[in-house]
Parts: C-alpha cells; structure tokens; sequence
C-alpha cells in the first residue's frame, strides 16, 4: 500500500511569501499617494490659472469702465483718479454681483499677505452729495482678488507736451488728466507653476459722462507712513 503524503509550506516559504506581498502592497500605496498628490497638485494649478484669469477678467472690466469724475477741494478742481506702483484708485460701476449697482469709488492695491503679496479690491459708493472723507466700512474685508505673488506694480502711459505717446511711469501726478493705458504687471511666487499675463487696459472715457458734482477729498483715507 501506498500512502499519500500531504507537503504544507515552510516557515521559509512563509516569510517569503509575507516579504513579497508586504513589498507590493508598499508599492501599491506610494503609487496611490503619489497618484493623488499629483491629482491634487493639477487641481490646484488650476484653481490658480482660474483665479488669474477672472481676476484679469474684472480688472479689464473695470478699468476700461472709468468715469471722468471730477471734485473740487480747496478751490481746485481735479479728476478723481490716483495711482501709483502699488495701488489705484478711480471711479467706476460697480458690477451687480459684486455690490450694488451706481458710481463707486474703486481701491486696487498691492499689501502683503500671508502667502506673499496679495492684490486686493475695495469700494465705496460715490453720493454726488457727498462731503468729507469716505470712512472705512469696518463690517466689510476687502475682497481678496489674488495672492501668491511675489512681486507686482501698475504702470501708465500718457501724452507728453506735442499730443504723442509718452514713456511708461511708475505714478499717476496729473490731476486733470487720465492716462491713455494702465498695465499690471505680476510675477508669482516660484513653484506656484503659473505665470500672469502682463495686462495692459485702455480706459474708455466718455467725455459726455463727466460728473461736474463736488466731490470734497473723495478717498480712502490716508496711506500708511503719510
């Protein structure tokens, strides 16, 4: 007689077997984090190429839509527009979803924020009868319109003394006067994987929209270190 004879695994053959699918399970795992982290990576490239190009979006709205008002202070007579390298101030419809509807005065500006620079929106309502100083709302943030950015300045172009074309200049000092170009420039942050297009808008004056009310020292308040 013949008897069968049942073989198990080895202790040996055990622990190989154990090495082996400890090892694929290893890879399986670096494989899927590696998965989502690059999925997570692309959504948040893309959340950013969204954000700029909305932002873009806005301002273009917005500066090309600026009103030639003017206001008188101290016997002279002005347009309500400012700017320099890190910020702009005009006056200008304010887009529905954003707030209601009428001539606001506009702030754009470039502070420093957790993440870098941030470039930062924020409004009034112009009143034609309004007198004083425009104080600060201090139940409402300025809208955070981008951050991330590493280094950024707004730019104008005007007319010199013959009606031509004049060089680009970091401010805005000609009271009576609107440039014929605004452009921001943005550089951001190093990893952030996206790049600002230079956005370079035209204002679209209507000289028969011009607002003669008084507007005394219409602004938002003083800069810091004035």
């Amino acid at each position: 007689m013949r008897a069968d004879k049942q073989r198990g695994f080895t202790l040996m053959e055990m622990l190989v077997a154990i090495t082996l699918l400890g090892m694929l399970l290893a890879m399986l795992y670096s494989g899927l984090r590696l998965g989502i982290a690059s999925a997570e990576a692309a959504e948040e490239r893309i959340q950013q190429v969204s954000r700029i190009r909305v932002t873009q979006q806005f301002l273009r709205a917005q500066f090309s839509r600026i009103q030639p008002v003017t206001w008188k202070y101290d016997g002279n007579v002005g347009v309500v527009f400012e700017g320099d390298f890190n910020r702009i101030q005009f006056v200008a419809p304010m887009p529905g979803y954003v707030g209601e509807g009428g001539p606001h005065l506009q702030l754009i500006e470039l502070v420093s924020g957790e993440n870098g620079m941030a470039l930062i929106f924020d409004h009034r309502v112009a009143h034609p009868e309004f007198e004083g100083d425009v104080e600060p709302d201090t139940d409402r943030e300025p809208i955070l319109l981008l951050d991330g950015i590493e280094d950024a300045h707004f730019s104008y172009l005007g007319l010199d003394d013959r009606n031509e074309p004049d060089d680009w200049t970091d401010s805005w000092d000609q009271p009576g006067h609107y440039p014929l170009l605004v452009r921001l420039e943005v550089e951001m942050q190093e990893g952030a994987g996206v790049m600002w297009p230079v956005l370079t808008v035209a204002p679209l004056i209507d000289p028969r929209a011009l607002n003669t009310a008084r507007l005394s020292r219409l602004n938002f308040g003083p800069r810091p270190n004035d």
